[in-house]
């Protein structure tokens, strides 16, 4: 099963965009504030563990004026059914493509309600909307009178106090060919079905003064927490217990040698009327926290000179990062293989990785990022395969460059047409269906003449 195309309406800057996504390695490319994180961002909310709660920032402007629009129809008494047809709403589309010849789809299995043998796509839709219920609670207070510049402060002001309790997530399966044929499903069914991950642009790594610079030695710490789950491949689980079990011996250690100090103490405790009349006797046990101990007293060290280790903060930004990257990786596909039941894809977002990285490594990074997953399929004796596919944000034109035309999704923030205001919205440039009917000759030709410092075209302003 495949990601395909993601369609997302009424987020941030994403009011009303689609996105498609390459088999393995997808490049967003743009300026700042052009909608990239909100991306990562509006699929985190929906897509990751815990609840999905939106506040009204999270509305893309665009859609302010469709509050006012329903208040208006609110307050002429018309039907719940128009209210909440004006009401604006987040929604996630992703379609799914799959192989109709396997014979089990899995958790993609809810999803599949078309009746046509030749069809091999699945949409999913996750939408963050009014409750059923929930109109008069929404406009409770709102001013009676049409709204003017003056009362809409306040009205927006009661919306914004309002939304978190008066909305809420729906899922269902759509027929691709269809609309109006669909399923409602449970509200985790598309969190079980694909699953998530987040690396983050390490721009703190350089700050030594910060409580998280020691970030590999905690990325250590949650390793640890997947290899002991219930559900952990077998070696994983063995290092984890041998990890808990050497910790116990240290345990019982401390208990029979503190335990004799503390006798030791009792002639002394004697004296000072202790223990007394009704007052127990001393005793000591010891609780060591395994993981408590990887995460305060871990730390990564680099090999120095005489057999003085190096602090993990003393090795150079670019090597960090990099390893906090892969380490992060290998993480993600333990707990991808730790799931009791395997979701059909993974999806990892990576926010700027060429931070601190020197620009040729840049290249090798986006170039390597593949292997590196199959790298760690193939290091396990199962070789449990790995779904997954990579949404790569970037601000490097080397990594770009290195990545390929085809690859590239171009965000562009632009006006609202017709204008409203300031307001302002995302467009996504596909250049791989910008591309289409270009022979492969042409490609290579033009790939060589956009050479790596035309690519800086990526980057620059309007």
């Amino acid at each position: 099963m495949k990601l395909r195309h993601v369609k997302i309406k009424n987020f941030r800057l994403l009011s009303d965009v689609q996105l498609a996504l390459e088999d393995l390695t997808t490049v967003i490319v743009g300026r700042n504030n052009s909608g990239k994180t909100s991306l990562s961002e509006v699929m985190r909310r929906f897509l990751d563990e815990g609840v999905t709660v939106f506040q009204l920032e999270d509305f893309s402007s665009t859609c302010y004026e469709n509050f006012c629009s329903a208040h208006a129809a609110y307050s002429d008494k018309q039907g719940d059914d128009v209210v909440r047809g004006i009401l604006p709403f987040i929604e996630l589309r992703m379609s799914f493509q799959y192989d109709p010849a396997e014979p089990q789809l899995g958790l993609l299995s809810p999803f599949v309600i078309d009746l046509d043998p030749d069809c091999a796509e699945a949409l999913a839709v996750v939408r963050y909307e009014l409750k059923d219920g929930y109109i008069n609670h929404l406009f409770e207070d709102s001013p009676a009178a049409p709204l003017t510049p003056e009362t809409k402060i306040k009205f927006f002001r009661g919306i914004r106090e309002r939304i978190v309790s008066s909305f809420s997530i729906r899922v269902w399966a759509e027929d691709p060919s269809d609309p109006d044929n669909q399923r409602q499903l449970p509200p985790n069914s598309l969190k079980n079905l694909i699953k998530t991950g987040f690396i983050n642009a390490q721009r703190g790594l350089d700050d030594i003064t910060s409580r998280e610079s020691d970030v590999l030695a905690k990325t250590v710490e949650l390793l640890f927490a997947t290899a002991s789950s219930a559900s952990a491949d077998a070696s994983d689980k063995q290092i984890a217990d041998a990890l808990v079990e050497a910790v116990r011996e240290i345990q019982a250690q401390i208990d029979k040698d503190f335990g004799g100090q503390l006798k030791g103490l009792i002639p002394a405790l004697k004296s000072f009327g202790y223990p007394g009349l009704g007052t127990q006797e001393l005793h000591t046990e010891t609780l060591l926290d395994t993981r408590k101990l990887l995460s305060n007293f871990t730390k990564v060290r680099y090999a120095g000179y005489n057999g003085v280790a190096l602090p993990e903060s003393y090795n150079g930004l670019g090597a960090r990062n990099l390893i906090f990257i892969l380490l992060q990786l290998a993480g993600f596909y333990k707990a991808y293989r730790a799931e009791v039941t395997a979701p059909s894809g993974h999806l990892i977002f990576i926010e700027e990785p060429e931070a601190h990285l020197h620009p040729q490594m840049q290249e090798v990074f986006i170039r390597q990022l593949t292997k590196t997953a199959q790298l760690l399929v193939e290091n396990t004796a199962d070789k449990t395969p790995w779904p997954v596919q990579f949404i790569v944000s970037t601000h490097s034109s080397h990594v770009a460059n290195e990545a390929g035309f085809e690859s590239i999704r171009y965000f562009l923030s632009g006006d609202v047409v017709p204008a409203q205001g300031d307001a302002r919205q995302t467009k996504i440039k596909d250049l791989r269906k910008g591309l289409d009917g270009v022979s492969e000759p042409d490609k290579k030709f033009l790939h060589q003449y956009m050479t790596l410092t035309r690519c800086d075209l990526f980057f620059a302003l309007n």
